[in-house]
């Protein structure tokens, strides 16, 4: 087969705002983990796949298998896909929540596993 070209695990991407490694990065609808830190306009890998630890809004309690949101301006996983905290930019589905240790508000780390 000629035309294959990746998994799609990891992706490269040209980052428009800057990120830290380990952070959420939205590119359209694409949602990935940057391997590393990089400033807008740099590339970096993203990882696509996977399961990991995303800072969450702490005020919200998670159930295992809830669909999972993440809000691209204050940088956090969400249960609600109406989030808005500008009034213009709605959070992005990146998958389902699979474990939050203690389960219940104020937990500040969410486990999602992506979906692509």
């Amino acid at each position: 087969m000629r035309n294959y070209i990746s998994s799609g695990a990891t992706i490269t991407a040209v980052l428009t705002a800057a990120v830290a490694s380990g952070g959420g990065v939205v590119l359209g609808d694409l949602f990935g983990v940057a391997n590393t830190a990089g400033d807008a306009g740099e590339t970096v890998e993203l990882e696509t796949v996977g399961v990991f630890s995303l800072p969450k809004v702490e005020a919200e309690v998670w159930t295992f298998g809830a669909p999972v949101y993440f809000d691209p301006v204050d940088l956090v996983a969400t249960i609600d896909p109406d989030r808005d905290s500008v009034g213009d930019t709605l959070a992005v589905l990146i998958g389902h929540a699979v474990d939050v240790s203690p389960p219940g508000a104020g937990v500040a780390t969410g486990a999602v596993r992506l979906s692509i």
